[in-house]
Protein backbone atom coordinates (compact mmCIF):
# COMPACT_ATOMS: atom_id res chain seq x y z
CA UNK A 1 0.00 0.00 0.00
CA UNK A 2 1.45 3.06 -1.28
CA UNK A 3 1.65 5.73 2.25
CA UNK A 4 2.06 8.71 0.00
CA UNK A 5 -0.25 9.27 -2.99
CA UNK A 6 -0.15 11.95 -5.86
CA UNK A 7 -3.70 13.52 -4.33
CA UNK A 8 -1.88 13.50 -0.89
CA UNK A 9 0.63 15.67 -2.32
CA UNK A 10 -1.46 18.30 -3.79
CA UNK A 11 -3.34 18.68 -0.84
CA UNK A 12 0.28 19.41 1.15
CA UNK A 13 1.17 21.81 -1.42
CA UNK A 14 -2.36 23.72 -0.95
CA UNK A 15 -2.33 23.25 2.52
CA UNK A 16 1.56 25.03 2.93
CA UNK A 17 0.12 28.05 0.63
CA UNK A 18 -2.72 28.70 2.90
CA UNK A 19 -0.21 28.66 5.54
CA UNK A 20 1.88 31.08 4.02
CA UNK A 21 -0.95 32.95 3.24
CA UNK A 22 -2.35 33.21 7.05
CA UNK A 23 1.49 33.74 8.15
CA UNK A 24 2.10 36.89 5.81
CA UNK A 25 -1.71 38.35 6.74
CA UNK A 26 -0.75 37.50 10.60
CA UNK A 27 2.01 39.86 10.18
CA UNK A 28 0.60 42.78 8.76
CA UNK A 29 -2.25 41.91 11.94
CA UNK A 30 -0.06 41.87 14.60
CA UNK A 31 1.96 45.29 13.44
CA UNK A 32 -0.96 47.11 13.63
CA UNK A 33 -3.42 45.57 16.22
CA UNK A 34 -0.44 44.28 18.85
CA UNK A 35 -1.05 40.26 19.25
CA UNK A 36 2.55 38.44 19.89
CA UNK A 37 3.97 37.08 19.47
CA UNK A 38 5.79 39.78 17.20
CA UNK A 39 6.64 38.50 13.71
CA UNK A 40 8.72 41.68 13.36
CA UNK A 41 11.67 42.00 15.51
CA UNK A 42 11.46 45.19 17.79
CA UNK A 43 14.26 48.08 17.36
CA UNK A 44 16.28 48.24 20.48
CA UNK A 45 14.60 50.80 22.63
CA UNK A 46 17.04 54.26 23.24
CA UNK A 47 17.13 55.61 26.83
CA UNK A 48 16.27 59.19 27.61
CA UNK A 49 19.31 61.18 28.71
CA UNK A 50 19.25 63.63 30.94
CA UNK A 51 20.81 67.07 29.23
CA UNK A 52 20.11 70.80 28.18
CA UNK A 53 20.42 72.65 25.40
CA UNK A 54 19.36 76.69 25.49
CA UNK A 55 16.74 77.00 28.06
CA UNK A 56 15.58 73.71 27.61
CA UNK A 57 16.06 70.93 29.90
CA UNK A 58 15.47 67.05 30.07
CA UNK A 59 15.53 65.14 33.12
CA UNK A 60 13.55 62.34 35.24
CA UNK A 61 10.80 63.10 37.78
CA UNK A 62 12.82 62.81 41.05
CA UNK A 63 10.64 60.40 42.44
CA UNK A 64 9.86 58.60 39.62
CA UNK A 65 12.91 57.40 37.39
CA UNK A 66 10.88 55.99 34.46
CA UNK A 67 8.88 59.30 33.89
CA UNK A 68 11.15 61.31 31.47
CA UNK A 69 9.80 65.44 31.80
CA UNK A 70 11.19 67.63 29.09
CA UNK A 71 11.10 71.48 29.64
CA UNK A 72 10.80 73.74 26.44
CA UNK A 73 10.68 77.39 26.69
CA UNK A 74 11.02 80.45 24.76
CA UNK A 75 10.00 81.60 21.06
CA UNK A 76 8.48 79.02 18.23
CA UNK A 77 12.44 78.54 17.19
CA UNK A 78 13.97 77.74 20.60
CA UNK A 79 11.06 75.37 21.56
CA UNK A 80 11.68 73.29 18.42
CA UNK A 81 15.32 73.82 18.58
CA UNK A 82 15.27 72.53 22.04
CA UNK A 83 13.06 69.42 21.49
CA UNK A 84 15.03 68.56 18.06
CA UNK A 85 18.56 68.39 20.06
CA UNK A 86 17.60 66.99 23.40
CA UNK A 87 15.13 64.30 21.83
CA UNK A 88 17.11 64.14 18.49
CA UNK A 89 17.90 60.16 18.79
CA UNK A 90 14.21 59.15 20.39
CA UNK A 91 12.95 61.32 17.99
CA UNK A 92 14.94 59.61 15.36
CA UNK A 93 13.40 56.21 16.58
CA UNK A 94 9.90 56.82 16.20
CA UNK A 95 10.49 58.73 12.94
CA UNK A 96 12.21 55.44 11.52
CA UNK A 97 10.66 52.44 13.54
CA UNK A 98 7.57 53.54 14.55
CA UNK A 99 6.21 55.23 11.29
CA UNK A 100 7.48 53.59 8.50
CA UNK A 101 6.08 50.53 10.46
CA UNK A 102 2.66 52.73 10.90
CA UNK A 103 2.66 53.90 7.16
CA UNK A 104 3.45 50.48 5.55
CA UNK A 105 0.18 48.76 6.67
CA UNK A 106 -2.29 48.64 4.05
CA UNK A 107 -3.08 51.93 2.48
CA UNK A 108 -2.50 54.06 5.60
CA UNK A 109 1.04 55.74 3.67
CA UNK A 110 -1.04 57.19 1.14
CA UNK A 111 -3.71 58.45 3.15
CA UNK A 112 -1.67 59.97 5.79
CA UNK A 113 0.30 61.78 2.89
CA UNK A 114 -2.90 63.72 1.50
CA UNK A 115 -4.16 64.50 4.63
CA UNK A 116 -1.37 65.88 5.82
CA UNK A 117 -0.36 68.01 2.66
CA UNK A 118 -4.23 69.23 2.56
CA UNK A 119 -3.91 70.27 6.52
CA UNK A 120 -0.49 71.97 5.81
CA UNK A 121 -1.76 75.58 4.58
CA UNK A 122 -4.25 75.81 7.79
CA UNK A 123 -0.85 74.95 10.06
CA UNK A 124 -0.34 78.28 12.19
CA UNK A 125 2.75 79.94 11.33
CA UNK A 126 3.70 79.67 14.86
CA UNK A 127 3.37 75.90 15.03
CA UNK A 128 5.21 76.25 11.45
CA UNK A 129 8.47 77.98 12.37
CA UNK A 130 8.88 75.32 15.19
CA UNK A 131 8.33 72.62 13.77
CA UNK A 132 11.18 73.68 11.19
CA UNK A 133 13.20 74.56 13.55
CA UNK A 134 12.98 70.81 15.49
CA UNK A 135 13.80 69.39 11.76
CA UNK A 136 16.90 71.82 11.56
CA UNK A 137 18.27 70.59 14.96
CA UNK A 138 17.31 67.07 14.58
CA UNK A 139 17.83 66.07 10.80
CA UNK A 140 14.24 64.83 10.52
CA UNK A 141 12.40 66.51 7.25
CA UNK A 142 9.59 68.70 8.04
CA UNK A 143 7.56 67.08 5.93
CA UNK A 144 7.86 63.95 8.04
CA UNK A 145 7.84 65.98 11.21
CA UNK A 146 4.79 67.60 10.38
CA UNK A 147 3.20 63.80 9.28
CA UNK A 148 3.23 62.99 12.80
CA UNK A 149 1.28 65.67 13.66
CA UNK A 150 -1.66 64.64 11.10
CA UNK A 151 -1.99 61.17 11.66
CA UNK A 152 -4.29 61.45 14.25
CA UNK A 153 -7.29 62.96 12.22
CA UNK A 154 -6.34 60.51 9.51
CA UNK A 155 -5.84 57.51 9.45
CA UNK A 156 -8.12 57.69 12.39
CA UNK A 157 -6.85 54.82 14.61
CA UNK A 158 -6.60 55.88 17.97
CA UNK A 159 -9.20 54.00 20.65
CA UNK A 160 -9.68 55.79 24.00
CA UNK A 161 -11.79 55.98 27.14
CA UNK A 162 -12.54 59.06 29.94
CA UNK A 163 -14.54 58.85 32.52
CA UNK A 164 -15.12 62.45 35.08
CA UNK A 165 -16.26 61.66 37.94
CA UNK A 166 -17.16 65.56 39.90
CA UNK A 167 -19.61 66.71 43.01
CA UNK A 168 -22.25 64.33 44.37
CA UNK A 169 -20.50 61.72 42.88
CA UNK A 170 -16.99 61.52 44.46
CA UNK A 171 -15.46 61.49 47.90
CA UNK A 172 -14.46 64.80 48.32
CA UNK A 173 -15.85 66.55 46.18
CA UNK A 174 -12.92 67.10 43.42
CA UNK A 175 -13.20 67.09 39.95
CA UNK A 176 -11.09 63.84 38.77
CA UNK A 177 -10.41 63.27 34.86
CA UNK A 178 -9.79 59.64 34.05
CA UNK A 179 -8.53 58.91 30.66
CA UNK A 180 -7.02 55.52 28.99
CA UNK A 181 -5.42 56.19 25.85
CA UNK A 182 -4.95 53.39 23.25
CA UNK A 183 -3.24 53.33 20.73
CA UNK A 184 -0.78 50.75 18.26
CA UNK A 185 2.45 50.32 19.81
CA UNK A 186 4.05 48.30 17.09
CA UNK A 187 6.68 47.22 19.88
CA UNK A 188 7.78 50.87 20.21
CA UNK A 189 5.82 53.89 21.35
CA UNK A 190 5.28 52.07 24.66
CA UNK A 191 9.06 52.67 25.54
CA UNK A 192 9.12 56.71 24.51
CA UNK A 193 5.76 58.53 26.47
CA UNK A 194 7.64 61.51 28.21
CA UNK A 195 5.62 64.76 29.91
CA UNK A 196 6.77 67.90 27.72
CA UNK A 197 6.43 71.27 29.31
CA UNK A 198 5.79 74.05 26.75
CA UNK A 199 6.43 77.57 28.02
CA UNK A 200 5.62 79.43 25.04
CA UNK A 201 6.43 83.05 24.79
CA UNK A 202 3.57 85.23 25.49
CA UNK A 203 1.45 81.91 25.84
CA UNK A 204 -0.11 79.89 28.53
CA UNK A 205 2.08 77.41 29.83
CA UNK A 206 1.06 73.71 29.45
CA UNK A 207 2.05 69.99 30.08
CA UNK A 208 1.67 67.44 27.41
CA UNK A 209 1.69 63.88 27.71
CA UNK A 210 3.31 63.13 24.51
CA UNK A 211 5.85 61.40 22.76
CA UNK A 212 9.05 62.84 20.72
CA UNK A 213 8.60 64.74 18.12
CA UNK A 214 4.91 65.95 19.04
CA UNK A 215 4.08 69.42 19.21
CA UNK A 216 0.38 68.83 19.36
CA UNK A 217 -1.82 67.48 22.59
CA UNK A 218 -3.46 64.94 22.54
CA UNK A 219 -3.37 64.86 26.74
CA UNK A 220 -2.60 67.94 28.40
CA UNK A 221 -3.38 70.55 31.13
CA UNK A 222 -2.49 74.38 31.40
CA UNK A 223 -1.59 76.68 33.90
CA UNK A 224 -5.20 77.69 35.06
CA UNK A 225 -5.88 74.17 36.00
CA UNK A 226 -7.93 73.39 32.41
CA UNK A 227 -7.01 69.57 31.10
CA UNK A 228 -8.41 67.94 27.93
CA UNK A 229 -8.33 64.76 26.54
CA UNK A 230 -8.97 63.80 22.52
CA UNK A 231 -10.43 60.95 21.42
CA UNK A 232 -11.19 60.25 17.95
CA UNK A 233 -14.90 59.54 16.51
CA UNK A 234 -15.89 56.75 14.28
CA UNK A 235 -19.11 58.85 13.23
CA UNK A 236 -19.05 60.91 10.50
CA UNK A 237 -16.82 62.09 7.85
CA UNK A 238 -13.77 63.58 7.75
CA UNK A 239 -12.73 66.72 5.98
CA UNK A 240 -8.93 66.95 5.95
CA UNK A 241 -8.98 71.19 5.20
CA UNK A 242 -8.11 72.42 8.32
CA UNK A 243 -5.92 72.74 11.37
CA UNK A 244 -4.69 69.86 12.63
CA UNK A 245 -6.80 68.68 15.45
CA UNK A 246 -3.67 68.52 17.74
CA UNK A 247 -2.44 71.76 16.87
CA UNK A 248 -6.15 73.03 17.82
CA UNK A 249 -5.88 71.43 21.31
CA UNK A 250 -2.87 72.89 21.78
CA UNK A 251 -4.05 76.27 20.83
CA UNK A 252 -6.80 76.19 23.75
CA UNK A 253 -4.37 75.27 26.00
CA UNK A 254 -2.51 78.31 25.14
CA UNK A 255 -5.12 80.75 24.90
CA UNK A 256 -7.80 79.10 27.03
CA UNK A 257 -8.54 79.63 31.03
CA UNK A 258 -11.82 78.19 31.15
CA UNK A 259 -14.48 75.62 29.62
CA UNK A 260 -15.66 78.97 27.87
CA UNK A 261 -12.81 79.88 26.41
CA UNK A 262 -12.29 76.53 25.18
CA UNK A 263 -15.39 76.47 23.62
CA UNK A 264 -14.90 79.83 21.59
CA UNK A 265 -11.95 78.65 20.51
CA UNK A 266 -13.14 75.04 19.08
CA UNK A 267 -16.35 76.96 17.56
CA UNK A 268 -14.22 79.53 15.41
CA UNK A 269 -11.80 76.86 14.30
CA UNK A 270 -11.79 75.44 10.97
CA UNK A 271 -12.05 72.01 12.17
CA UNK A 272 -11.16 68.21 10.54
CA UNK A 273 -11.57 64.88 12.13
CA UNK A 274 -14.82 63.99 14.20
CA UNK A 275 -13.89 64.15 17.77
CA UNK A 276 -14.94 63.78 20.83
CA UNK A 277 -12.85 66.05 23.18
CA UNK A 278 -13.15 65.60 27.02
CA UNK A 279 -12.28 68.72 29.02
CA UNK A 280 -12.52 69.93 32.86
CA UNK A 281 -11.43 73.20 34.31
CA UNK A 282 -10.18 74.28 37.73
CA UNK A 283 -13.77 74.83 38.98
CA UNK A 284 -14.72 72.10 38.52
CA UNK A 285 -16.95 72.04 35.26
CA UNK A 286 -16.76 69.17 32.51
CA UNK A 287 -18.12 68.50 29.58
CA UNK A 288 -17.29 66.18 26.31
CA UNK A 289 -17.10 68.58 23.11
CA UNK A 290 -18.38 66.51 20.03
CA UNK A 291 -17.61 68.21 16.57
CA UNK A 292 -16.82 67.39 12.88
CA UNK A 293 -15.62 69.88 10.30
CA UNK A 294 -19.93 71.45 10.10
CA UNK A 295 -21.04 71.17 13.19
CA UNK A 296 -20.42 71.07 17.47
CA UNK A 297 -22.17 69.52 20.24
CA UNK A 298 -21.87 69.50 24.08
CA UNK A 299 -22.43 66.71 26.54
CA UNK A 300 -21.87 67.61 30.20
CA UNK A 301 -22.56 65.57 33.48
CA UNK A 302 -25.09 64.49 34.90
CA UNK A 303 -25.26 63.67 38.34
CA UNK A 304 -21.25 64.58 38.74
CA UNK A 305 -20.35 61.85 36.07
CA UNK A 306 -19.38 61.72 32.40
CA UNK A 307 -18.24 59.21 30.34
CA UNK A 308 -16.75 59.05 26.42
CA UNK A 309 -15.37 56.32 24.44
CA UNK A 310 -14.95 56.63 20.62
CA UNK A 311 -18.10 57.42 18.98
CA UNK A 312 -20.57 60.48 19.56
CA UNK A 313 -23.41 60.28 21.74
CA UNK A 314 -25.35 62.96 21.26
CA UNK A 315 -28.35 63.09 18.63
CA UNK A 316 -27.62 65.66 16.73
CA UNK A 317 -24.22 64.32 15.74
CA UNK A 318 -26.47 61.05 14.28
CA UNK A 319 -24.51 58.49 16.77
CA UNK A 320 -23.84 54.82 15.41
CA UNK A 321 -21.97 52.20 16.49
CA UNK A 322 -20.25 51.91 20.11
CA UNK A 323 -18.52 49.33 22.13
CA UNK A 324 -18.88 47.62 25.73
CA UNK A 325 -16.23 50.39 27.42
CA UNK A 326 -18.86 52.90 27.75
CA UNK A 327 -21.52 50.44 29.51
CA UNK A 328 -18.84 49.35 31.76
CA UNK A 329 -17.44 52.71 33.13
CA UNK A 330 -21.60 53.50 33.48
CA UNK A 331 -21.98 50.62 35.64
CA UNK A 332 -18.67 50.94 37.79
CA UNK A 333 -19.31 54.26 38.19
CA UNK A 334 -22.77 53.97 39.70
CA UNK A 335 -21.46 51.47 41.78
CA UNK A 336 -18.77 53.68 43.80
CA UNK A 337 -21.62 56.35 43.04
CA UNK A 338 -20.90 58.90 46.32
CA UNK A 339 -17.65 57.74 47.36
CA UNK A 340 -15.19 58.19 43.96
CA UNK A 341 -11.73 58.81 44.84
CA UNK A 342 -8.49 57.99 43.39
CA UNK A 343 -8.67 54.97 43.83
CA UNK A 344 -12.15 53.96 42.03
CA UNK A 345 -11.41 56.00 39.14
CA UNK A 346 -8.11 53.78 38.51
CA UNK A 347 -10.66 50.69 39.12
CA UNK A 348 -13.01 51.76 36.57
CA UNK A 349 -9.93 52.76 33.99
CA UNK A 350 -8.33 49.27 34.42
CA UNK A 351 -11.63 47.41 33.81
CA UNK A 352 -12.25 49.42 29.78
CA UNK A 353 -8.56 49.32 28.79
CA UNK A 354 -7.92 48.00 25.35
CA UNK A 355 -5.14 45.03 26.33
CA UNK A 356 -2.74 45.21 23.84
CA UNK A 357 -2.80 49.26 22.67
CA UNK A 358 -3.01 50.84 26.00
CA UNK A 359 -0.04 52.72 25.96
CA UNK A 360 -1.15 55.33 28.88
CA UNK A 361 -3.13 55.69 31.54
CA UNK A 362 -3.90 58.51 33.72
CA UNK A 363 -6.26 60.58 36.45
CA UNK A 364 -5.51 64.32 36.42
CA UNK A 365 -6.66 66.57 39.18
CA UNK A 366 -7.32 69.97 37.79
CA UNK A 367 -7.67 72.11 40.51
CA UNK A 368 -4.49 70.67 41.99
CA UNK A 369 -2.39 70.62 38.87
CA UNK A 370 -1.50 66.77 39.67
CA UNK A 371 -1.39 63.66 37.40
CA UNK A 372 -1.17 60.41 38.35
CA UNK A 373 0.68 58.27 35.13
CA UNK A 374 1.20 55.26 34.64
CA UNK A 375 2.90 54.35 31.38
CA UNK A 376 5.85 52.52 30.11
CA UNK A 377 4.59 49.27 29.50
CA UNK A 378 1.16 47.42 28.18
CA UNK A 379 -1.55 47.65 29.51
CA UNK A 380 -0.74 50.82 31.25
CA UNK A 381 -4.30 50.56 32.81
CA UNK A 382 -3.14 47.72 34.80
CA UNK A 383 0.49 49.26 36.29
CA UNK A 384 1.31 51.94 38.96
CA UNK A 385 0.36 55.39 38.44
CA UNK A 386 2.88 57.62 39.38
CA UNK A 387 2.11 60.77 41.26
CA UNK A 388 3.27 63.98 39.26
CA UNK A 389 2.77 67.34 40.91
CA UNK A 390 3.13 69.80 37.72
CA UNK A 391 2.30 72.98 39.21
CA UNK A 392 5.76 73.31 39.77
CA UNK A 393 6.91 72.91 36.38
CA UNK A 394 4.61 75.13 35.00
CA UNK A 395 5.85 77.97 37.03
Amino acid sequence: MRLFTKQAGKRLVILGAILLVVVILTNSFCTIIEIPPYLVKRPARLAFVPAQHGQGELFFHPDHKKIPILILRGSPEELGAQQGHLLQPQLEAVMNSYLERFLSWGNNKKIAEDARDSMKPFVPPRYRRELEAMSQASGVSFERLLLLQTIIDEPRLPFCSVVIASGPATREGELLFGRNLDFPSLGIAEYYSLITVFHPERKKSFAAITWPGFIGVISGINEDGLALAMLVSFDGGTNIKGIPSIMLFRRILEEASDMDGAMKIIKQARRTAPTNIAMADASGQSAIIEFTADDVAVRYSKKGLLYCTNWFRTEKMSPGGGDERYGKMVKLAERYYGQIGLTETIDILREVPITRINLQSMVISPRKRIIYLSTGSIPAAKGEFLKIDLKAYLE
